[in-house]
């Protein structure tokens, strides 16, 4: 017996010192021991005020009333004011929401199903001997946890209260307070008094006793729906459903933000990451909030970290502020991902060290994912993050998971697709098609032979994985959101696209745009020849990709073209003089050189540390080589100052602004001019930081308004736009910086001076200008070259460009495009032809459509079939989340219940539905498990209606049921033998286990390993299962430990030990047997 004296009872919340702590279980263990261990001549007698969930704990302490009985402790009372013969008295009520006596019956049965015969029979034979009685309270919520325990005679020797229930969470594993209340012999009475008040206004006939002998008796238990649809939620996880407020003011999410939430939980729970990309001023971050609000409710210990561009931070911060979890999140830079990986570091290096995140989140939020496309610090230093969090889940924010590449996607998916992610894929049937779709892409030769049917593939992927909610359709099937937003009726309308088409004059196209061709092709470029470590080569592609460069710069402003020409010179005099002299030339020595050339401009135009590696190839090449590389390097200069020749004479020397006879400029000039006389902010974007500041010096003598932003300008970004919000400038002229990241709901036109590739680029900055609380139709201009100037065609046909490298640089768009206007169906290098003059095509219509015409809209992923048919019966049966958390996560009995069946139109509506297409509804859903996971077997009709239970489940239903049974176990059986010789792939995988057993010493180690060799040998898992420890076990045999004195530290932090313990507890309940756990009758209508 444990002394409670001098103890806090909090349940052994590790709070205080081990011998300061004690559980509610101790006190009732105290008592009962005492009560048994000292002679009496009185019945012991306990009051206990709780909750309904007093079942759970009565199996707590079963084995002590036992011997309550076994040493006669305790009697029948003959004591009229007690109100029962019974020594023990029992009020019941539920806390939060008042509660028919029949629905606590139901929650009573639900948690008598979990236990064991033994419990049960103690129970029952308490109740027989007339020796335990109940009373529920159902008119008021009832909130006393109160246990008084009579030792000596009708007044309480102890009375405790506090906060736990008679549970066994309560008892034991809740972090509870529970306080002996010191009273002398007077305010014990009162307790008593008070006591037996209660026990006269609760309702009686409470048939304890016919709850246990059904449950005993029935193979499936029923329940009405309302507990039976509170226990599927509950099992499955589906607590989210539940969730719909959006901040603590009660504020609901809006439906179409609430169909995301639900979608992005589910698929979060079904693969451990998700890629929310819905359309820019939607109201992403309130969904993820919500989410983020759901998982720290979930996991209370846990934090929630938020990954974000450092301009937005704040905003995220407020966001979860209104959601109160602001104090429950760490709220990381994207910045501060810059620094040196600590593995990689090196003295004086600025260091993240990812250990200060280890172990900590149940949520990783991402927001602006793509900037993690690629192999760099911030997104090594992020992998090492998700890699110390292996059990938190990841959703990623970007509107565009695919940029250039359909590698982006994957390279995305692959921060949540790892260790027992991989698991999580098989389960959910899409690893193979996953991996399998990789693999494809990678045997590939870039793009050549990239097919439709890859296309559609990774389609597939990306709507499983991603969910895109755009303007388009909000404004079609979320008509009341829009007005509820507005105040109003209002309407989304597409962005009114104008193609500013424009020319120059004669002298600009004959000395300039008809020589750029023949100028370029001529250009040797010898330095991007010379790499360290690789002497000289050819990089055709890497060289192409320059000029092609240089010829946008002159398809986006004559000034941004006159700089790189004037740049390019600078730096091939400088390559030049530096070869010559067999000597990197530094800053400082630019000035003694005896070229023009300012160290500051040669600083601009130069990369010294590039220049240094040039001649240090350079200086190991052969005689002859240099000979030629030198002579090129020369004959390039002599072209290079022709065309800047030609650009002085046409356009001007470069501090000439703006150019005479600009007529781009010129037609800028009245755009803005008209749009400032009917007051419409204007917002003007450039892919060129050089065509920014050309365009600012052009137009700000003339417009007062007029400011400029980019990457080389020192403005605080969000001090600029909010400027612009608040009206204190009308223009705008800006790189991509302001594409992404930021809100402009002021400007009312968007100017494309020059056209990216990327249509989603184009969807992004017209984004900018658009909330969902101010739908308008936003004007966007478009300037696209007229054919007498287009030299791009000509450009990859003189240049001979290869046809991956003209994908690359144009985008999957191009490709997508391609095969939805039905002009390929599979690309080929040989017809390279066809699909350059299709670029222009596609070039017209960027320019003069629609951007979303380019780039589909992805339709909106449906809500899983049970998850629709859950929100409806939590909406029939007005659910909450305490009703959800009254009964038990398992089920260890088989329950059911009856519902009556859809109309006429149910099987119409199930063959259109993609979970349920090609199977007609069964009279009976069945959810089962098969080697510990749960699945739905047969899917749930619409209605949740509730039916008769009259007939209850008849043998031919019992019947009908072991048939679907016996099916899905055979189906099970199928796929163990698809996947080969189970015994054989089982021995190796014990091979694999007693390998690492050899490396690990630590015993409890050697226990959880032994545990997966018995699971093994009796062949209990499932094929996903077996493939998931597999690839555990073979990320640890791979890992060199040899260095290591004891390597079980560093095998023991890992993910893949982590998924090791967790296959150690699965897979033996019934040697992989498929059971049935939830069945629902649906009964016709008459």
């Amino acid at each position: 017996m444990k002394d409670i004296g001098n103890r806090v009872i909090d349940n052994n919340a590790g709070l205080l010192e081990e011998d300061k702590e004690g559980s509610v279980l101790d006190v009732f263990e105290h008592y009962l021991t005492k009560a048994i261990e000292e002679d009496r001549e009185n019945s012991f007698r306990m009051d206990i005020g709780t909750g309904f969930l007093f079942f759970s704990g009565f199996e707590a302490v079963s084995g002590k009333f036992e011997e309550l009985i076994e040493t006669d402790t305790v009697s029948k009372i003959d004591d009229a004011e007690w109100g029962t013969e019974a020594p023990i008295r029992v009020v019941m009520g539920p806390e939060t929401s008042n509660r028919t006596k029949s629905i606590l019956l139901s929650l009573v049965t639900d948690q008598v199903i979990e236990y064991d015969d033994e419990a049960i029979e103690v129970l029952k034979q308490f109740i027989k001997s007339g020796l335990v009685d109940f009373r529920v309270i159902t008119e008021r919520n009832f909130h006393p946890k109160l246990y008084s325990f009579y030792l000596r005679s009708e007044v309480p020797d102890d009375v405790w209260a506090g906060s736990a229930n008679f549970s066994k969470g309560g008892l034991q594993n809740n972090i509870e307070l529970s306080v002996q209340m010191q009273t002398g012999n007077q305010d014990r009475e009162l307790f008593r008094e008070w006591f037996d008040k209660l026990w006269e206004q609760g309702e009686e006939d409470l048939d304890v006793l016919e709850v246990l002998e059904n449950v005993q008796q029935s193979d499936y238990v029923y329940q009405p729906p309302s507990v039976f649809f509170a226990k599927l939620i509950r099992y499955l996880d589906r607590d989210y459903l539940l969730d719909s407020s959006v901040s603590s003011d009660g504020s609901p999410l809006l439906e179409y933000q609430n169909l995301t939430y639900n979608i992005v939980m589910e698929r979060l729970q079904r693969y451990g990451g998700y890629i929310l990309s819905n359309s820019v001023g939607t109201g992403k971050t309130y969904v993820a909030a919500q989410t983020a609000a759901t998982y720290q409710r979930r996991s209370p210990n846990k934090e929630i970290l938020v990954v974000a561009p450092s301009n937005v931070t704040d905003e995220w911060e407020e966001v979860f502020e209104e959601f109160d979890i602001d104090s429950a999140t760490e709220f990381l830079s994207m910045g501060m991902l810059q620094k040196q990986p600590l593995e990689e570091a090196t003295e004086g290096d600025r260091v993240f060290d990812y250990r200060d995140y280890t172990d900590r989140f149940s949520l990783i939020i991402v927001d602006e994912a793509h900037n993690f496309r690629n192999d760099s610090n911030r997104r090594n230093n992020l992998e090492d993050i998700i890699r110390q969090n292996s059990d938190s889940d990841v959703l990623l924010t970007s509107a565009t998971p695919i940029n250039i590449s359909p590698e982006d996607l994957f390279s995305l998916i692959d921060l949540f697709y790892r260790a027992g992610r991989v698991q999580q894929f098989e389960k959910a049937g899409l690893k193979s098609h996953y991996e399998n779709t990789r693999q494809q892409l990678k045997k590939l030769d870039k793009y050549d032979d990239l097919s439709n049917s890859l296309i559609q593939d990774i389609k597939k992927i990306e709507n499983e994985l991603s969910i895109k909610i755009t303007w388009r359709i909000i404004q079609e099937e979320f008509k009341d959101d829009l007005r509820e937003l507005a105040g109003d009726d209002v309407e989304y309308d597409d962005p009114e696209i104008t193609e500013e088409e424009y020319d120059y004059p004669h002298r600009y196209q004959s000395e300039v745009f008809e020589e750029i061709v023949p100028f370029l092709d001529q250009l040797n470029y010898e330095p991007s020849k010379l790499w360290d470590g690789q002497g000289y080569q050819d990089f055709d592609n890497l060289i192409f990709r320059h000029k092609w460069r240089l010829y946008k710069r002159l398809e986006s402003s004559l000034k941004a073209f006159h700089d790189s020409i004037d740049n390019l010179h600078k730096r091939f005099i400088l390559y030049y003089e530096s070869i010559k002299r067999d000597t990197a030339i530094s800053e400082s020595d630019v000035a003694s050189l005896s070229t023009s050339i300012d160290p500051q401009e040669a600083a601009n135009a130069t990369d010294f540390e590039r220049l240094e590696t040039v001649v240090t190839t350079y200086r190991s090449l052969d005689s002859d080589v240099q000979e030629t590389v030198l002579s090129n390097l020369k004959t390039d200069i002599n072209l290079i100052e022709q065309m800047l020749d030609r650009i002085t004479s046409s356009f001007g020397h470069t501090s000439t602004v703006p150019y005479p006879d600009d007529h781009k400029v010129s037609r800028l000039r009245s755009i803005i001019e008209d749009k400032l006389t009917d007051e419409k902010p204007v917002v003007i974007f450039s892919q060129y930081s050089d065509t920014v500041e050309y365009l600012y010096h052009s137009l700000s003598g003339e417009f007062k308004g007029v400011r400029r932003i980019h990457g080389g300008v020192s403005a605080d970004k969000e001090e600029f736009v909010s400027s612009f919000n608040r009206g204190e400038f009308d223009v705008i002229i800006t790189t991509d910086m302001l594409a992404e990241g930021v809100n402009i709901p002021r400007a009312d036109v968007i100017v494309n001076f020059d056209l990216p590739y990327n249509p989603i680029t184009l969807i992004q900055r017209t984004g900018r200008a658009l909330r969902i609380t101010n739908p308008k139709k936003v004007e966007v201009h478009n300037f696209r070259p007229a054919d007498s100037i287009d030299r791009e065609l000509e450009l990859y046909e003189k240049l001979d460009a290869r046809l991956d490298t003209i994908l690359d640089i144009v985008g999957l768009d191009f490709i997508v495009w391609l095969m939805d206007e039905k002009k390929i169906e599979q690309l080929h290098e040989e017809e390279r032809e066809e699909y350059i003059e299709s670029l222009d095509e596609y070039n017209e219509t960027m320019a003069s459509s629609n951007p979303s015409e380019i780039a589909p809209e992805q339709a909106p992923p449906e809500e899983t079939r049970t998850d629709r048919i859950l929100r409806r019966a939590i909406d029939t049966y007005n659910l909450t989340t305490d009703d959800v958390s009254a009964v038990s996560p398992s089920i260890r009995r088989p329950i059911y219940t009856v519902l009556e069946s859809s109309d006429s139109q149910e099987q119409e509506a199930a063959d259109s539905d993609a979970e349920v297409r090609e199977t007609v509804l069964s009279d009976f859903a069945i959810l089962g498990e098969t080697g510990g996971d749960p699945s739905i077997w047969t899917p749930l009709h619409r209605s949740v209606k509730a039916g008769s239970n009259e007939d209850g489940l008849t043998d031919g239903d019992k019947g009908t049921i072991e048939k679907i049974r016996e099916e899905r176990q055979e189906q099970y059986n199928r796929e163990r033998v698809t996947a080969g010789q189970l015994g054989r792939a089982a021995s190796q995988l014990v091979d694999q286990v007693e390998e690492v057993m050899g490396v690990v010493s630590d015993p409890e180690m050697k226990k959880t390993l032994s545990a997966i060799r018995e699971r093994l040998e009796a062949d209990t898992y499932t094929v996903p299962q077996r493939n998931t420890l597999e690839d555990s076990l073979l990320s640890i045999q791979e890992e060199d430990y040899g260095w290591m004195s004891n390597p079980d530290n560093e095998i023991r932090s890992s993910s893949e030990w982590q998924t090791i313990i967790q296959m150690s507890e699965k897979g033996m309940t019934k040697s992989g047997e498929s059971e049935v756990k939830a069945v629902i009758k649906y009964q016709d209508h008459d």
